[in-house]
């Protein structure tokens, strides 16, 4: 009788004291393990937010402490080199996507029809063609949903017969290129 008795308060016990406890501990590991989380994700958008500036000699060294944070956080190592570069030479760049619309005409205004247009973006002098099309028979091409990652970007149309046009263009959403002819 009285096993049973303390058998039955030690459940009551457990049931009322102890699952509860048990639920808040566990609540809090999760809270915290989450606030842990948090914090690091804002240790890396603050190294990323370092690492868009352009490497300057002033900011060697927060841009090391930011590069070792990132090396910290990642599951995969970055190289000494990426490290160096980073330090040193390449800011990271925001992407955006590129809408762009071309239209090509010639000196009069008449579309041309079969140029090549080709998107570059430009980094340090090295340059990456993301696009490379061709305008239809209304002069026009669409360059759609390449990430630039916010690099310079250049555009180069060429067509026999019309001399080649390069030039420095921005992210927006229509551009008309007037080619000359040859002479």
């Amino acid at each position: 009788m009285f096993g049973a008795r303390f058998l039955e308060l030690l459940i009551s016990l457990i049931d009322k004291l102890l699952i509860p406890l048990a639920i808040a501990l566990a609540g809090w590991c999760i809270s915290d393990a989450l606030k842990e989380k948090d914090i690091r994700v804002k240790y890396v958008e603050l190294a990323i937010t370092i690492l868009r500036d352009p490497p300057q000699k002033e900011n060697t060294g927060l841009r090391t402490w930011a590069t070792d944070v990132l090396n910290e956080l990642a599951l995969v190592k970055l190289p000494e080199e990426v490290k160096n570069d980073l330090i040193k030479s390449l800011p990271i760049y925001e992407p955006f996507v590129i809408n762009q619309e071309i239209r090509v005409v010639d000196e009069k205004g008449r579309p041309i029809a079969g140029a090549s247009v080709n998107l570059m973006k430009i980094i340090s002098q090295s340059s990456t063609v993301l696009v490379s099309t061709l305008t239809d028979e209304q002069g026009k091409a669409s360059l759609r949903g390449t990430d630039a990652s916010g690099a310079k970007l250049e555009i180069t149309v060429a067509k026999d017969g019309y001399e080649t046009h390069t030039s420095e263009i921005q992210a927006i959403s229509s551009i008309i290129i007037k080619m000359k002819t040859l002479r």
